[in-house]
């Protein structure tokens, strides 16, 4: 955390240069997600209404529109169950560091980074986990209200989401399974 904010301060990086960094994103690879394969994946997604959106992000990862630009980057206070629990909320950001989920440095590079949306923090208990032990971090991008990450959110330039039940996407892998049989290693019929 201290060495990657001194690296950031020293060279004046800005966030998505950050990342690119932890990442270990070049020129000749830029995707932020190593595990993402676009070419292995494209015929699999052929007839995908976004296909190309889908294939996109692979590549280059998500790249937003904005209503708005950010507002001042100031730390709020996180909602008291992350307060409550905050070993385990600890450990959980700990983790996500470890494994790459989350890039973590000091609150000074805010004044570096003033594109940097700052959203409390809340904490949500597991089941049949102990709250000392574990918890579901959330991370609250509807605040602070009308100034949030959702706020300044332009919703019209992503792809509309719909969720399928559990049904309709074993459908789709049966379907695939058929189509192309290397694809899936089962002889489940739905």
């Amino acid at each position: 955390q201290r060495t990657l904010t001194a690296i950031c301060q020293a060279q004046r990086l800005d966030v998505a240069s950050a990342a690119s960094l932890v990442r270990c994103e070049r020129p000749t690879d830029p995707r932020p997600n190593k595990a993402m394969r676009p070419q292995a994946n494209a015929s699999l997604l052929d007839g995908y209404k976004h296909r190309d959106v889908v294939l996109a992000i692979m590549e280059r990862g998500i790249e937003p529109k904005w209503l708005r630009p950010p507002p001042p980057a100031r730390p709020v206070k996180n909602h008291k169950p992350c307060q409550k629990h905050l070993l385990a909320v600890i450990r959980s950001i700990r983790d996500g560091q470890n494994n790459g989920r989350y890039m973590i440095v000091d609150d000074a590079l805010l004044e570096q980074w003033s594109n940097v949306v700052c959203s409390p923090l809340g904490a949500v208990e597991k089941k049949d986990i102990d709250p000392a032990i574990e918890v579901r971090l959330i991370h609250d991008l509807s605040f602070p209200e009308n100034i949030s990450t959702n706020a300044s959110f332009d919703k019209n330039s992503a792809p509309e989401i719909r969720y399928h039940y559990i049904g309709a996407i074993a459908d789709r892998i049966v379907r695939s399974h058929h189509a192309i049989p290397s694809v899936c290693d089962t002889n489940t019929e739905r």
